[in-house]
């Protein structure tokens, strides 16, 4: 329990100490692409790097404290990943519920009146029928550039990110600067 605690310190600290210095030195750049490189190794390496470094506590004991602090970190995890879920159940549903359109540039294309604008999911890309409708190019383009990108898996990396350090503020940043980046 201590050890996993301190774990999550270390990540913690990691991930703010490499963002910070991402957002410092790389983020009004425009190379996107090797932004996202950079973010994507960020997150992994801010959970890698302390697993070669964690030692038993000398003393096994812990005190109710850190009992309190195990405790709470799993209710936040635990409400984190449940709203994510129910976000990845809610586009499933609107996949599933809206009508085939066509197959674009190797994407099946989903119409759904309960989207305000297109989007992009897992290879799909959903339009409401007044999108479908107005055909436009460079929406097409756009939509279709991000899911060839796998840009939802990198949303959802930020995501477990996210549920993993919810205490820290710097994991938000960071989901936030995905979704700029892409």
């Amino acid at each position: 329990m201590v050890a996993f605690l301190l774990y999550q310190v270390k990540v913690a600290v990691l991930l703010a100490v490499f963002f910070l210095l991402y957002r410092w030195l790389l983020s009004r750049e425009t190379f996107h692409g090797f932004n996202r490189v950079v973010l994507i190794t960020i997150a992994v390496l801010s959970f890698v790097l302390p697993l070669f470094n964690i030692r038993k506590p000398e003393n096994g004991q812990g005190s109710i404290w850190l009992l309190i602090l195990f405790v709470l970190y799993w209710i936040g995890f635990a409400v984190i990943l449940i709203r994510k879920v129910m976000t990845i159940v809610s586009m499933a549903r609107i996949i599933q519920g809206g009508r085939y359109a066509d197959r674009s540039d190797g994407c099946d294309v989903i119409e759904s009146d309960r989207i305000p604008q297109p989007l992009n999911w897992m290879g799909y890309i959903v339009m409401p029928q007044e999108w479908l409708e107005n055909v436009n190019a460079s929406v097409w383009k756009h939509e279709s550039f991000h899911a060839h990108r796998g840009h939802s898996l990198d949303l959802l990396l930020a995501d477990i990110v996210t549920a993993f350090q919810w205490f820290n503020p710097i994991s938000f940043m960071q989901r936030k600067e995905f979704e700029l980046i892409h």
